[in-house]
């Protein structure tokens, strides 16, 4: 009688961890497939963390921010100081010569 006891209690726990870790993988799949606009923004995830230069406007579908006039130097000047004053290292640069546009990567301790 107690073989057939601990049987049922090791099946009902095995059922019950395989349903927990099913439920944690669908919530997962649920959060990671949402499609781009439905996740928030880098800037929002981490407003604390990342300054905002202040001439820009938040578009329409709250999605982006946009900027009017070409600022493109003054944006990246603003990004090169701000960035580095927070703690995050710079891994990847690159711009036009005419600065018409900049790309850059960083990289902050605590942060993936």
């Amino acid at each position: 009688m107690t073989e057939k006891r601990e049987s049922f209690q090791f099946i009902v726990l095995a059922v019950g961890v395989f349903l927990f870790l099913s439920t944690l993988i669908y919530l997962y799949l649920q959060e990671t497939n949402k499609p781009f606009h439905m996740k928030p923004s880098v800037v929002e995830t981490f407003s604390m963390e990342l300054p905002i230069f202040s001439d820009l406007i938040k578009t329409k579908n709250q999605d982006g921010y946009i900027i009017k006039d070409n600022h493109w130097k003054k944006i990246y000047m603003f990004y090169r100081e701000q960035m580095s004053n927070n703690g995050w290292t710079i891994t990847h640069q690159y711009g036009s010569t005419d600065m018409a546009g900049f790309i850059t990567s960083w990289r902050k301790e605590g942060f993936q």
